[in-house]
């Protein structure tokens, strides 16, 4: 029998701590048309940033007139007056941290990899392996189902850090609540129904949660942390690291770096569902991408 060993890749984290050199499953290719200029250039101006409760509470025409510049201009933005609480924020982001700080045996305990074979997508692990050559991800998540609330699969939630059920929990239920006022205020842009939008998302609609994990490589200019992509989702919702960057935003041809959040602001980006339910053509809908520094995020991603 053929050795398929192959298609279950390391932990990435385990194997940061053990080489000198990235193993060339990670490293990228030279006819990549997106993989150049991996240090980025630094953004023409700051990220735009919406103050959701001004916005929600009396639909205020200058911060409705950024969210329009930032939809037409970038696709993403910040959003401060969100309403969720800093110590729950730093709960979450604590928690994903002691989580990916536990021993491999413990974190394999909810893995991807069902019965050391098949591939799933929540659980622990890394995307799957369908070929030999297949360039891989410099970085480990965790992924997980949190709505509908009744088609969670706890065996995949971890019990360690204790908090981390409960925090998850509220977390997806204030995002829940962050992702509407958002919804609402972009039907208003385009002056449709307040609800036109919201009401496209039942309430059997699916959101995931990711948590990321880059560990430190020892030949940065070589991989990505994840590689270029567009959000599938119609909203992502992600709380970033306060102290360390890494996500790029491609945009006429350039990759531009995003500083690290600050001030407990939330970054929102629009995506591909998004772009299918409102037909807008001047909404810009970004490519992401992610470089390798130390850091953990923490997304929780709305289709």
């Amino acid at each position: 029998m053929a050795d398929e060993s192959w298609r279950l890749p390391s932990s990435v984290q385990q194997l940061a701590a053990s080489i000198q050199e990235p193993p060339r499953q990670y490293l990228l290719r030279e006819q990549e048309p997106l993989g150049g200029n991996l240090a980025g250039t630094e953004m023409p101006e700051p990220i735009p940033t919406i103050d959701l409760g001004l916005l929600s509470a009396s639909n205020d025409a200058e911060e409705a007139a950024k969210l329009r510049s930032a939809l037409q201009t970038w696709g993403f933005f910040k959003v401060s007056n969100h309403g969720m609480e800093t110590s729950l924020m730093d709960s979450v982001m604590n928690a994903s941290r002691d989580f990916f700080r536990l021993p491999l045996k413990e974190k394999r305990k909810y893995s991807n990899i069902i019965g050391g074979k098949h591939f799933q997508m929540e659980g622990y692990g890394t995307d799957q392996v369908k070929t030999q050559d297949q360039r891989l991800d410099w970085s480990d998540r965790l992924h997980l189902k949190v709505e509908p609330e009744d088609e969670r699969n706890l065996a995949h939630w971890p019990i360690h850090p204790k908090s981390f059920r409960d925090d998850l929990h509220e977390y997806t239920s204030k995002s829940k609540r962050i992702k509407d006022d958002i919804l609402r205020a972009v039907a208003k842009l385009l002056e449709l129904d307040e609800d036109c939008l919201v009401n496209q998302f039942s309430n059997r609609a699916l959101t995931y949660a990711r948590f990321n994990y880059y560990p430190p490589c020892p030949r940065p200019d070589l991989v990505l942390g994840i590689k270029p992509h567009s959000d599938v989702y119609a909203l992502t919702v992600l709380l970033m690291d306060k102290d360390v960057a890494g996500l790029q935003f491609l945009r006429d041809g350039t990759w531009y770096n995003v500083p690290s959040a600050s001030n407990y602001t939330l970054l929102i980006n629009v995506g591909v569902t998004m772009e299918v339910a409102i037909s807008e053509p001047q909404v810009n809908f970004s490519h992401i991408r992610v470089n390798t520094d130390i850091c953990t995020q923490v997304s929780l991603l709305h289709r």
